[in-house]
């Protein structure tokens, strides 16, 4: 039988009504050596023999575990055996001679170790983790622990999370995404004055907010990367060459090119086009799903042809919005489609029903003759 190594941990003992719990800080690469787990359906990660099939919570973990500014300042909770452990309370020192069995933080750990195979060994230097040990526990005990802390929590709102993110100083992707959200929220020229519920959650004196933070940020992250955190730290190590360009990124030059300002009147030109082309649908929300979540993301689903056909020809207009909008118009009077629920209900089916629409606006119309473009450049309010 191959003998463990023995780590010595200084501790601080605390009493809860299940009994004793002992608070150690315990090194990344320590950790790895003497952890297991025993409940793998505890976790989306899944086993077949030495492999791991690791699920999409581990990879962003371990994605995170390389970015500058990454943290894990919560207690891994862990039980040890009886014989895997020994307890010199006078010097209130533990010694693991054992596997220490987690029971809650399995996905920090699992990520932490796909972060060590994929960038190196150096990855586990960076990290201690605060760990609270319970001594010898029954099964019912491990189960009760685990259920209590993980079916208990609330999820957190993204809108606050996106909020969070967008304090920032430096313009990566969320920070790009929460000023623009804010700038249209409280502009009181903006097609989305008053119409987003920051934080997520409605003023009580406003009537007019149809969509969350949440919603209008999370639609446009993958118009401006397809890996936000990674660009987020390679800004914030001064590393904007590192960024993969990718011409589908609709929005990436914005953030390539530090000018995610001019996002704020490109929104205002399509939106302010919607509005024009539908004033009463976009306002009325209680009855129309336009300015809702159905109708925004449906609208951001099929918007990109039209900005990269505007934006090589220098044409991104109220007007020419409002071209590409009239055209959709006619089309759902044609189809006696209106912006109700029952003909795009919600989530993805009524999203890709305003998509497909306006694709075929596009292969209708475009591209467009060249004294008609000369008339779209026309510009009401400012080209971007």
């Amino acid at each position: 039988m191959i003998m463990m190594k023995k780590y010595k941990y200084s501790y601080v003992e605390f009493e809860q009504p299940i009994g004793s719990f002992f608070l150690t800080t315990v090194a990344a690469k320590d950790l790895l050596k003497f952890y297991e787990i025993t409940r793998r359906q505890y976790i989306d990660d899944q086993a077949d023999g030495t492999q791991r099939n690791y699920g999409s919570r581990i990879k962003d973990i371990a994605n995170y575990c390389k970015t500058l500014d990454a943290a894990f300042p919560t207690s891994i909770i862990l039980a040890l055996k009886k014989d895997g452990y020994v307890l010199d309370k006078e010097n209130s020192i533990i010694e693991i001679s054992d596997k220490a069995e987690i029971i809650d933080g399995q996905h920090r750990i699992l990520g932490l170790e796909l972060a060590k195979e994929k960038f190196g060994d150096l990855i586990e230097e960076k990290f201690t983790f605060p760990c609270v040990f319970l001594l010898e526990p029954t099964d019912p005990q491990k189960a009760f622990v685990f259920a209590t802390i993980n079916g208990k929590q609330t999820k957190v709102n993204k809108s606050l999370v996106y909020d969070l993110f967008g304090t920032s100083e430096r313009k990566d992707p969320y920070n790009i995404l929460h000023i623009l959200a804010r700038t249209l929220n409280f502009t009181s020229d903006s097609p989305f004055y008053q119409k987003l519920k920051m934080l997520g959650k409605k003023s009580d004196d406003l009537k007019t907010e149809s969509l969350t933070q949440g919603t209008f940020v999370d639609t446009l992250v993958s118009k401006i990367s397809k890996d936000p955190l990674t660009d987020r730290d390679f800004i914030k190590r001064g590393q904007m060459e590192m960024i993969s360009k990718n011409k589908d990124l609709v929005f990436q030059d914005y953030m390539l090119q530090s000018k995610g300002e001019l996002l704020v009147p490109l929104f205002k030109n399509i939106f302010n086009a919607v509005k024009n082309v539908w004033p009463n649908e976009w306002e009325i929300h209680d009855t129309y799903i336009l300015s809702k979540t159905t109708g925004y993301i449906g609208i951001m689903k099929g918007i990109d042809q039209f900005i990269k056909y505007g934006r090589t020809n220098g044409v991104l207009t109220e007007k020419y919005f409002e071209f590409i909008f009239s055209k959709l118009k006619t089309i759902m009077v044609d189809k006696k489609l209106k912006f109700i629920s029952d003909d795009f209900p919600p989530g993805g089916k009524g999203e890709n029903k305003l998509r497909d629409l306006m694709i075929e606006v596009y292969n209708d119309n475009f591209p467009i003759e060249q004294l008609k473009l000369d008339e779209l450049k026309i510009v009401k309010t400012k080209n971007v």
